[in-house]
């Protein structure tokens, strides 16, 4: 199953990697590679935090359709047209 971990440890190693090659200076390299490591903290909280949200965003409209399929539209319907026709509807002489 896809993981957003696996997306952002893709990123981040190939981050690291492109340090490692390209940096020289081992003060500056370090430096950089504490960086993406805290990137790579952070992204995973942030995906972490939006996936717990969306998750519980969609229980909770699981909830509420499931709530309203409970409603019996056809009974209040039929009481709302009666309640807006009678007022106009004519009594039939005898």
């Amino acid at each position: 199953m896809f993981t957003f971990d696996t997306a952002i440890e893709a990123v981040q190693t190939a981050k690291k990697e492109a340090v490692k090659t390209f940096v020289k200076n081992e003060a500056i390299a370090k430096s950089l590679t504490e960086m993406v490591d805290a990137q790579t903290e952070y992204a995973k909280s942030a995906m972490k935090n939006g996936t717990d949200i969306a998750t519980k965003v969609g229980a909770e409209m699981v909830k509420a359709a499931q709530e309203a399929a409970k409603f019996d539209y056809t009974k209040h319907t039929t009481e709302l047209f009666e309640t807006v026709v009678k007022p106009f509807q004519t009594t039939a002489k005898k």
